[in-house]
C-alpha cells in the first residue's frame, strides 16, 4: 500500500490495452472526438490540453486533463482494429510535465505486428 501511495504521490502510469476489443465501429472518424466529449460530460472535469499527432504511422490523440483532485495525461493509439491507450495519473499538475510523464510518453513505440516474437 505504501509504494502504491507513493507512485499516486509522484505520478502513477496507468496501461489499458484494448486489444481487438473496439472493432472498427469505435475507429470510426470522430472516435477522438467522442472520448473527449464523454470526459467533457464530468462536472468536475476541465481540458487543460489537447493535440493530434502521427506515432509510427498511426493516429494519436493526447489530452491532459483536471478531474477534482487528479490530474491526467491520455493518449489514444488508433491501430486499427487496435486502440491502445497510455494514461499518466497525478494529484499534481506540474507532475505531467515533469521527466518521468515525459519519458513515458518518448518511449511509447508502435512496431508491425508481424515483427513480434
Amino acid at each position: 500500500m505504501a509504494d502504491t501511495l507513493r507512485l499516486y504521490r509522484n505520478g502513477a502510469v496507468g496501461f489499458i490495452d484494448w486489444l481487438g476489443v473496439c472493432g472498427s465501429k469505435l475507429l470510426a472518424p470522430g472516435a477522438f472526438a467522442e472520448a473527449k466529449e464523454n470526459m467533457a460530460r464530468d462536472p468536475g472535469a476541465r481540458l487543460i490540453s489537447e493535440r493530434d499527432y502521427i506515432l509510427g504511422g498511426c493516429r494519436a490523440h493526447s489530452l491532459v486533463v483536471a478531474l477534482k483532485s487528479q490530474f491526467q495525461r491520455i493518449d489514444f493509439y488508433l491501430m486499427k482494429p487496435d486502440l491502445r491507450v497510455v494514461m499518466y495519473l497525478s494529484p499534481k499538475e506540474a507532475a505531467l510535465t515533469d521527466a518521468a510523464c515525459k519519458s513515458l510518453f518518448e518511449s511509447v513505440a508502435i512496431t508491425p505486428k508481424s515483427s513480434h516474437k
